[in-house]
């Protein structure tokens, strides 16, 4: 039992190194080809000279470098010459037909529709550039008023990256002749002239069969005398037409279908910004009455800016801004403590009154209420939690925050300021676009490589992407006539800080709103000239920090 079990282990073994050795590379090669370049000439009787250019690079040292040719059935071999040149050297040397193997020599031999070609050189960490020149007979073949070109091309035993081959024919070919290249799955064919055609071919493996097949009429090539059966020539007329035909179907169908998608996409993005434009600006109040927000709870703290401006808060800053309310109205009392150089390090906060008018400084003091037992609470403290460095805030401080932006909202929902069916429609349609945008840029940019195109159509749906997302910035959120009203109260109010002679309530929201805007400075310079500090010795607990901004006590804490 034992022995069966042994002989069961050492077959899976076997399986296991049959199955490895089956995914792993077959040859690995010395040597690789950097660039393939090949000129194929035809003369008026028929006759195609071959002119391959192959750069090797030679990683270790090798003895022999093999190439192959591949030919059709009528194909004969009637002169070959091959020469070597190695990189930084002026001229190439030849090499020598012969079955010996010595330096200098090269072997080609026949097999099956292969030349197989055989060259014996040392070489060794060096890069060579072999020139094969082979002369053909009866390459063209005339089947009644046809002459027919099967031409294998691209049999090399290496992989490629590029490879260009360049047909000359021998008159005037670009209007008369049809041609279709087949076995090979990416390239790009141009005539260079009326005589000249070139292929590019990308990601070659080794050894693949390429074929070209070009119908033109018997004058292209008058002197030719190879001769096939007409049978066979209108049938290979008729396999070059008709995959033409297929070719040009598929291509103007995928080139229609690109169409159709860019100027939907247009359509769509077009009519979707114009309903947007309407929804947004039907509601807009012809004038301003600035006296109706000025004693609104919702517009009592700085916390509305978020949602009524372009600008972006963190939930530290937003701390901050309730923190400087509460003390300036006197709900709070705030202390500094300082270095060995006399900057101010940290806050600290004592509570004076537990009730305030507006939702967010409540919403703080409850807060605070929690820590009982501690009459004095710093800010890293209520922040980030008794005796943590700062990492993050603790879930305490962010389940505050979020609750103080769900009131604001609620609160300017309440107060009639969002659209709320236009914000939601139209969000859930922008999100729908985006989407669709997406899924016609990635089914465009397939079609038009598949379909040889310029990225044209692909480039505006990318614009159109970009555009929606302008758009979004710029239209969101839509408001009604109140919060319109709302927004250009508040951007009358803070252009006038900090010279505003009637501020809102006193020049305790004056001075938070400042903080908000980064104007601190100059409204506590302007409230100093107009003797408000003197007056006021609440402004003492901001004297140490006057002269710095919101972003540098968030940047310290």
């Amino acid at each position: 039992m034992t022995g069966k079990k042994h002989a069961w282990y050492i077959g899976l073994l076997l399986c296991f190194l049959c199955i490895l050795g089956w995914l792993s590379p077959a040859v690995v090669h010395a040597e690789r080809v950097d660039s393939y370049r090949a000129d194929i000439q035809t003369a008026k009787d028929g006759r195609v000279t071959l002119t391959e250019k192959v750069s090797y690079t030679i990683d270790d040292p090798i003895e022999q470098l093999n190439h192959r040719i591949t030919m059709n059935d009528s194909q004969e071999l009637n002169d070959i010459t091959i020469s070597m040149q190695a990189a930084g050297q002026k001229d190439a040397f030849p090499f020598a037909e012969s079955d010996t193997a010595e330096i200098g020599t090269f072997s080609a031999n026949s097999q099956g529709h292969d030349l197989l070609i055989t060259l014996n050189n040392k070489m060794a960490d060096e890069q060579q550039t072999v020139t094969y020149r082979t002369e053909w007979l009866a390459t063209w073949v005339k089947y009644g008023n046809k002459e027919i070109l099967d031409y294998p091309i691209l049999s090399v035993p290496y992989d490629l990256k590029e490879a260009t081959i360049t047909f000359h024919f021998p008159d005037d070919a670009h209007q008369s002749v049809a041609y279709l290249l087949e076995g090979i799955d990416h390239y790009q064919v141009n005539w260079l002239d009326a005589k000249t055609l070139q292929v590019t071919a990308y990601a070659i493996k080794a050894n693949a069969h390429g074929q070209l097949l070009v119908n033109a009429p018997s004058t292209l090539v008058p002197d030719n005398r190879t001769e096939g059966p007409q049978s066979k020539g209108e049938q290979l007329a008729r396999h070059i037409d008709t995959v033409n035909q297929e070719a040009t179907q598929r291509t103007h169908w995928q080139t229609q279908t690109i169409r159709i998608i860019f100027w939907l996409v247009i359509i769509t993005v077009l009519l979707y910004t114009i309903a947007l434009w309407h929804r947004k600006w039907h509601h807009r109040p012809k004038t301003t009455n600035w006296q109706q927000w000025q004693y609104q709870s919702a517009v009592q703290t700085p916390v509305i800016l978020p949602f009524i401006s372009r600008c972006t808060y963190s939930d530290a800053s937003l701390f901050w801004l309730i923190m400087f309310q509460l003390v300036a109205e006197e709900h709070l009392t705030m202390r500094w403590e300082y270095d060995e150089t006399g900057e101010p390090i940290e806050a600290y906060f004592r509570v004076r009154s537990r009730h305030a008018q507006t939702a967010p400084e409540q919403a703080v003091l409850h807060y605070m209420a929690r820590f009982e037992g501690v009459s004095e609470l710093s800010y890293n403290q209520l922040v980030y939690g008794a005796g943590k460095t700062k990492q993050k805030p603790q879930p305490a401080f962010r389940k505050v925050m979020s609750q103080i932006k769900r009131q604001m909202k609620q609160q300017l929902r309440d107060q009639a300021i969002y659209d709320r069916v236009g914000n939601r429609l139209y969000q859930i349609l922008w999100f729908m676009i985006v989407f669709i945008l997406i899924s016609s840029l990635i089914v465009s940019a397939i079609l038009t490589v598949t379909a040889n195109q310029s990225f044209g159509y692909s480039l505006g749906i990318v614009l159109s992407l970009l555009w929606l997302f302008v758009l979004k910035r710029a239209m969101f959120p839509i408001y009604l006539p109140d919060g319109i009203q709302l927004k250009r109260y508040f951007q009358h109010y803070l252009n006038q800080l900090p010279v505003k002679q009637k501020p809102i309530k006193g020049w305790a929201l004056d001075y938070v709103y400042s903080w908000a805007i980064g104007k601190n400075r100059e409204q506590y310079a302007m409230m100093e000239k107009r003797g408000i500090v003197a007056h006021h010795p609440v402004l003492g607990m901001f004297a140490p920090i006057h002269q710095k901004r919101l972003k540098e006590l968030n940047s310290r804490h």
